[in-house]
């Protein structure tokens, strides 16, 4: 499935979890010092089992800090439903997962008693056969499944040569192939010339190989669901010997559900197989087997064509991403509430000419832009793979040419009267270089209070000499610095810096140390000004909940407090703690957050004839 997402033009990874995986760099030390490597440290490509077509897809080790694996609203997870922690550990995530679910026979080995996929936020289910489906709904009645039928790998094909006395066997076990082998030798001794190989465990390519090679192939899987090694023996042209599973995958019976299709020579016991195998044997060897058979391999066969297993992955993709839209409604609905908090400003004039800007990751703008705001907008698009905070705000901040701006995240708002007692406060101190807003907190689920932000720049224990104004000790007892909604001057940026990027979490609070080091006077206005909703859950505080440790978190504010010194990014990496208080280099992380979290805004009235991005004056007081 992967391999024909790919085909089109999907951007599909694969994802697989070792922890500790060798680098690069450790596995080219080992071999040259002629060492042997951890096998459970060391990652094998499905290439290697599945053919080299698949080397192309790209791998990424979700326990690697290194590397950068993005996930937003619009992605799909597709998850085996044999991963039940997985499914568990992603129900947090912004995008749709859809479980595929292979073996009915093996739910009670994965799903403990008293778990329910429920529980985990899922119903949406991929299955290979109806039969599958209606089984898995009697356990599950909330899923919303579709049945994707897989098509026959174009690697297993009738041989360019004449068949050979081989006899192939597909068993679970070596012992189900030694109950089929060694007793119709002793049975039968007259036909020890036959030549019998067992394929179970071999490489794909060599696996295709012996069953071109092979007249007949022996299957015994009675677990199977569906039964792709014996379809794959039947694509090579192989007259398929095989054991009844005790649930009959659908192409083995005829449209009644009960009648045996003659594609194949099917036994209940293995004293009947070994009588039928000596059957098939015989009429091979004097050339007489029926034309028949030959044609219902062919039916079936045409059952799992590859054309139309495209067709039907292309079809159920389209649904899935048809049912995304509610994200991208989401999205333009909680803009349209942030903007509309700019045009309901109260005692500024000719706020409804407000320039706003989004800053917008190349992925998510398609889903967007044809949106229609109360008030116009212009996209400043991010062609970069970073769409972390700081970067985002970064990209905006250099496309500023105006005296002041101020950022709104998409899912915030402004109180109605920010911009006026901006202004009010901007004359009273014309020497200030960034206002802070006293910012509400707000549960974003039960839309409750949780907290205030910038407010303790008010309290006596914290600024002696200046109280309202931000101070360096203050960041010796606080961490928390609320930068949304603030108003800055554009010029700040050049003179003192960007927002450095490696400090991740941490970069409100390197950036606002940095420049009132610098004697930068930031004043919090001791008024509500901004509403800043939290706990939602592909917000990216979750997303970097998921992803640090509290320690992480921890040692990123300490790096921020070592760096706030230096103008530019030095990209240093975090030192973390354990225990035992041995340290740990760990190397930096740039965290993707979901794609939603990454619109934000700039905004600016136009008082004269042009646009006066973050004036935030009226033209009386202009």
């Amino acid at each position: 499935m992967a391999k024909e997402l790919k085909s089109l033009d999907y951007k599909v990874t694969m994802l697989y979890k070792i922890e500790n995986e060798y680098t690069k760099e450790e596995i080219e030390k080992l071999i040259r010092e002629n060492k042997q490597a951890d096998q459970n440290r060391y990652f094998v490509g499905v290439e290697g089992w599945l053919g080299e077509e698949y080397e192309g897809l790209v791998h990424k080790n979700i326990d690697n800090k290194k590397e950068e694996i993005q996930i937003s609203p619009s992605d799909i997870l597709f998850i085996p439903d044999t991963l039940t922690t997985v499914i568990a550990d992603t129900r947090k995530l912004p995008c749709k997962r859809v479980i595929i679910c292979q073996n009915v026979n093996y739910i009670p080995d994965f799903i403990p008693v008293g778990v329910s996929w429920e529980m985990y936020d899922v119903k949406d289910c991929l299955f290979p056969t109806e039969s599958q489906l209606t089984q898995y709904k009697e356990y599950f009645p909330f899923l919303d499944g579709k049945v994707l039928s897989p098509a026959l790998n174009p690697l297993f094909r009738k041989g360019n040569t004449q068949k050979e006395l081989l006899v192939t066997v597909i068993a679970r076990t070596p012992l189900e192939a030694k109950k089929v082998i060694n007793p119709f030798f002793w049975k039968y001794k007259i036909y020890n010339f036959i030549t019998f190989k067992t394929l179970s465990g071999l490489p794909k390519k060599e696996f295709a190989s012996f069953l071109r090679k092979s007249f007949v192939t022996v299957w015994i899987d009675e677990e199977s669901q569906f039964g792709y090694a014996a379809l794959e023996a039947i694509k090579s042209g192989n007259v398929v010997i095989g054991k009844i599973p005790d649930h009959a995958p659908e192409w083995i019976t005829e449209d009644d559900n009960t009648t045996l299709r003659n594609c194949a020579v099917w036994f209940t016991d293995y004293k009947q197989c070994h009588e039928l195998l000596l059957n098939v044997i015989e009429t091979f060897l004097k050339d007489l087997m029926p034309e028949k058979i030959y044609e219902e391999m062919g039916k079936v066969v045409e059952m799992y064509g590859y054309d139309k297993y495209k067709e039907n992955v292309k079809s159920i993709i389209s649904e899935y991403e048809e049912q995304n839209p509610k994200l991208n409604e989401f999205i333009i609905t909680k803009t349209q509430d942030a903007i509309e908090s700019v045009r309901k400003q109260r005692g500024v004039e000719d706020v409804d000419k407000t320039k706003i800007l989004i800053v917008i990751p190349k992925d998510l703008y398609p889903q967007i832009k044809d949106a229609e705001f109360t008030i116009p907008v212009e996209y400043i698009l991010n062609e970069t793979d970073k769409t972390d905070f700081a970067t985002q705000l970064n990209i905006g901040i250099k496309e500023i040419k105006t005296e002041w701006f101020s950022v709104l995240e998409y899912d915030d708002i402004y109180t109605e009267t920010y911009y006026k007692n901006f202004n009010l406060y901007k004359e009273d101190l014309p020497a200030v270089g960034i206002f802070l807003p006293i910012t509400v907190i707000t549960d974003f689920k039960e839309n409750k209070f949780i907290a205030f932000e910038n407010d303790k720049f008010w309290s006596n224990g914290i600024s002696k000499d200046k109280i309202g104004f931000v101070e360096i000790p203050y960041f010796d007892f606080y961490n928390a610095i609320q930068g949304s909604g603030a108003i800055f001057k554009t010029e700040l940026f050049e003179e003192y810096g960007y927002f450095k990027v490696s400090v991740s979490v941490a970069f409100w609070c390197e950036f606002f140390m940095r420049v009132v080091n610098k004697g930068v006077e930031t004043f919090s206005i001791p008024k509500i000004g901004y509403i800043h909703y939290a706990n939602r859950d592909d917000s990216g505080f979750f997303e970097v909940k998921a992803k640090l440790s509290d320690k992480e978190i921890e040692a990123y504010f300490e790096l921020a407090k070592r760096e706030y010194v230096f103008k530019n990014d030095r990209n240093k990496e975090i030192v973390v703690k354990d225990n035992d208080n041995k340290v740990n280099i760990m190397n930096l992380r740039q965290f993707q957050q979901p794609g939603p979290c990454h619109v934000f805004m700039w905004w600016g009235f136009l008082t004269t004839a042009i646009f006066l991005q973050g004036r935030f004056t009226s033209s009386e007081q202009e």
